[in-house]
């Protein structure tokens, strides 16, 4: 019943597709959503992304509708250029307290949501000025302000919502993906069919990392295209992991992103 309510509630597209001007709006202003049952199985990766991308905007309406602010500071707004020459009213510059001294701040706004004047903004770019001493952020959002440059407004924090957005851009580029499943993603649609995974079975080299028994169990003890590996905090998941990139993954699928850090600059 659930899953046969989705159309009515999740509207014509059920993930939107995010182009470079408009991705921000399912998070700026999310349309009510309620949470529908998981199937165990789908019939599908559009079937798949039609589910959890309901429910990720449904858990993000709730959770931005019962948000309360962790920050509050004063900005000054200001104009940003496009490549074209077109002039937008979207960038905030925080500003030092009363008594000059830098408010109290998190150690970064990129993809967090503020609110000002009753409106939310999704904050898209974070630079900090090299000749501040007080090293203030300056702050580029979406949509554009509703106020001219150089007016001072009182901003509040909502909150990162990087994950929410990361989450559902790979949701919205899955959904257009039309090519057959990889292994490990068909088992994510039928978790009940047992795919065999492809491991390499290359020495654990223990000298770059130290690894416990109940570590090496886990690495030996991969086979299938999808694994669990449990274990509280501490217990060294983490390290488990490298090892098997390290000594299970086919050189071709291991993909390396880099880190980006989200405090300002030493």
């Amino acid at each position: 019943g659930d899953v046969a309510k989705l159309a009515r509630l999740a509207g014509p597209r059920d993930i939107p597709e995010l182009t470079p001007s408009d991705w921000h709006k399912p998070f700026v202003d999310p349309p009510e959503k309620h949470l529908v049952n998981v199937p165990n199985t789908f019939k599908s990766t559009a079937h798949y992304c039609k589910v959890i991308g309901h429910n990720l905007l449904a858990e993000h309406w709730h959770v931005v509708n019962e948000a309360k602010p962790s920050a509050e500071f004063s900005c000054v707004s200001a104009t940003s250029t496009d490549p074209k020459g077109n002039v937008y009213v979207n960038v905030l510059k925080i500003a030092p307290k009363p008594d000059g001294t830098s408010p109290e701040l998190e150690d970064g706004y990129m993809l967090h949501l503020l609110f000002i004047n009753n409106t939310r903004y999704m904050v898209t770019d974070c630079e900090f000025q090299e000749d501040d001493p007080l090293k203030l952020p300056i702050l580029t959002v979406r949509p554009n302000l509703k106020m001219g440059a150089g007016q001072r407004c009182l901003v509040r924090s909502l909150g990162y919502f990087g994950t929410q957005v990361a989450e559902f851009r790979a949701l919205s580029a899955l959904s257009e993906d039309t090519s057959e499943p990889s292994p490990v993603f068909a088992s994510i649609l039928n978790p009940k069919v047992n795919t065999a995974g492809e491991y390499l079975n290359a020495p654990i080299r223990k000298h770059l990392q130290p690894i416990n028994t109940s570590q090496l169990q886990a690495v030996k003890g991969v086979k299938f295209a999808l694994e669990k590996i449990q274990g509280p905090p501490g217990t060294g998941k983490s390290t488990t992991i490298a090892h098997l990139i390290d000594a299970r993954i086919l050189p071709e699928l291991r993909n390396p992103l880099p880190a980006r850090s989200r405090a300002p600059p030493p």
